[in-house]
């Protein structure tokens, strides 16, 4: 476009910016430009240099002098088109630019019988949860389609059988931009090529993923399943420990929650042999959420993952009064029998309050126990056969206050329970030590301004 050739400002009838929309094609993309206007505008495609693109033949309707044109033209490269409009008579001329990558879509791999996240995401991050958005597989086949809220999961109907039931998006990220789906239990057959389209943006938006479903080729360096375990768990949540192993090329490795949120985590441990990779990264969670550990090879397009529901309950919490006895809750749901196996009493994550193990303890000969808690602990030896690992804490002190762990580290899974101490006055003798406080102090002013002093020597005149 030329600006001193043409006055770019509205005048009646001059045509407003085109409309662009674009489809995937087997020999590239197709551009189509709709233009209103009047006088009858030219329409033209051209390419970032200005040149003119070879177009089909304008479909041009009329209507009370005001003219709608469809020019269309089909792109093979990756480039920044424009569709221009101008306006000779009233020397106006107006277009709107798309960019068209054609460098191949994104690949994905996985193993049959997996799950998997096809990405969409707008660069803008503008929220589309009032937009509308829909997948489609090898141009025709509906995946899932999504319109402010009204989607094939809540009851919309034209979904194709092939996917019913086993594909659902992100509520929490639509609001960001991100219209990325899950398809769950994939099959062979779901291999093929997907696009994920904005019809409503300007420009219009589509992107392409093919997704490519099969055995991975033993020995070929694409990483396996990751193997996922929790290390440890304490009062601030769980430690979880992800390992990635004989994998190349080397592969990036995130953990991520329910909502694909990337989680914090340590540094990664890679270790390297004959350029094949191992590598383990740890992170601590610290609320109920699904987790999953996942692996990437951008080089060879493939992306693996592992899930593991982590439950962290809230603790319970305990309140009893100073120099009382308390009883500290522990008892399994299974009702099984303990007396043989091994369970841990901590308190703040460190203090040894108790330790049983297979009948040997800290009050028959045990070493090991915090000396806070010395001669002041005890379990029911009656209750282990019925899975009840509890414990009674003698003449508590303000110091007792804390919160307390009780493990099996040896059942599978493992099991931990958390409880929060607090220890504290009665109320009463609250009341009646801040009375008794407030009267000596009384009686101290008085007695240094010399009241009492005039009281009593009045008092023994009296006498």
């Amino acid at each position: 476009p030329d600006p001193e050739r043409f006055v770019l400002k509205d005048r009646p009838g001059a045509a407003p910016k085109p409309y662009i929309r674009k489809f995937q094609t087997k020999d590239g993309t197709l551009l189509q430009c709709v233009v209103h206007g009047s006088p009858k505008p030219e329409v033209e495609w051209q390419d970032s240099a200005g040149n003119i693109l070879p177009a089909g033949e304008p479909q041009v309707s009329e209507r009370g002098g005001r003219y709608d044109i469809i020019l269309k033209t089909n792109v093979t490269k990756t480039d920044h088109y424009r569709c221009v409009a101008t306006q000779e008579d009233i020397n106006h001329q107006i277009y709107t630019e798309i960019d068209v990558d054609l460098s191949g879509p994104k690949v994905i791999r996985v193993e049959e019988d997996s799950d998997v996240t096809l990405p969409c995401s707008l660069s803008s991050k503008v929220d589309i949860e009032n937009n509308i958005f829909f997948w489609r597989k090898d141009v025709q086949k509906e995946v899932f389609l999504y319109e402010a809220g009204n989607h094939y999961n809540n009851g919309r109907a034209g979904q194709d059988q092939q996917f019913k039931g086993r594909v659902s998006h992100f509520p929490d990220k639509l609001k960001h931009g991100d219209a990325s789906i899950k398809i769950r239990n994939m099959k062979v057959a779901d291999s093929g090529d997907y696009t994920c389209d904005f019809p409503r943006l300007q420009p219009n938006q589509l992107f392409h993923i093919q997704l490519v479903v099969g055995d991975l080729t033993e020995g070929s360096g694409a990483a396996p399943k990751p193997y996922v375990t929790i290390l440890d768990e304490t009062k601030d949540g769980r430690l979880l420990q992800c390992e990635v192993l004989d994998a190349s090329p080397k592969p990036e490795v995130e953990w991520q929650d329910r909502a694909g949120n990337i989680l914090p985590a340590g540094e990664p441990q890679a270790s390297e042999t004959g350029g094949r990779y191992d590598i383990t990264l740890n992170t601590t969670v610290t609320k109920t959420d699904l987790y999953r550990c996942v692996a990437t090879q951008e080089d060879i397009n493939h992306q693996i993952y592992t899930e593991t529901f982590v439950y962290i309950p809230e603790p319970k919490f305990i309140n009893v009064y100073i120099w009382s006895d308390v009883t500290l809750p522990c008892s399994l749901s299974t009702r099984e029998d303990i007396e043989s196996n091994r369970f841990d009493w901590k308190k703040d994550g460190q203090k040894e309050v108790f330790l049983y193990e297979a009948g040997n303890h800290y009050n028959n000969g045990r070493a090991g126990q915090d000396e806070q808690f010395e001669g002041r602990v005890s379990h029911f030896p009656d209750k282990l056969k019925h899975g009840d690992a509890s414990i009674i804490i003698r003449k508590t002190k303000l110091a007792d206050s804390g919160d307390y762990t009780c493990a099996f580290p040896r059942l599978q899974p493992r099991q931990i329970f958390h409880i929060r101490l607090v220890v504290g006055f009665p109320t009463g003798l609250v009341v009646a030590v801040s009375v008794l406080v407030v009267v000596v102090i009384l009686l101290y002013v008085l007695y240094k301004k010399g009241y009492i002093k005039r009281w009593y020597i009045k008092l023994c005149k009296k006498g």
